[in-house]
């Protein structure tokens, strides 16, 4: 009796630890600019997620190349990724400015 207890209880520290490492895996991925989970692996949105960036570091203007991508559902996760890579790295742009005054 004492070894299904032992069992059990073991078990359910288990899957608790694992849940709780999920969680803060899953909160570290929305830190770095992933706002839906479904986008981790979306490779359209991860690209548009950089060349975003990259126009933002080059004071390009803020328009989406989506044309690279020949998918309507693909160019949407594009256009998506791109505002976002821009959009944080012009708000940071903004912030440092400011706190430079």
């Amino acid at each position: 009796m004492k070894k299904h207890l032992v069992l059990t209880v073991s078990l359910m520290l288990g899957l608790a630890a694992a849940s709780a490492l999920r969680i803060s895996i899953h909160q570290g991925s929305s830190k770095a600019g992933i706002s839906n989970p479904s986008w981790d692996a979306n490779g359209a949105y991860r690209d548009g997620l950089f060349q975003g960036k990259q126009a933002a570091l080059e004071h390009a203007p803020n328009m989406a190349p989506v044309g690279r991508w020949s998918r309507s559902s693909d160019r949407a996760a594009f256009a998506a990724g791109y505002e976002t890579g821009y959009g944080s790295l012009m708000l940071e742009n903004e912030v440092a400015r400011s706190d430079s005054r």
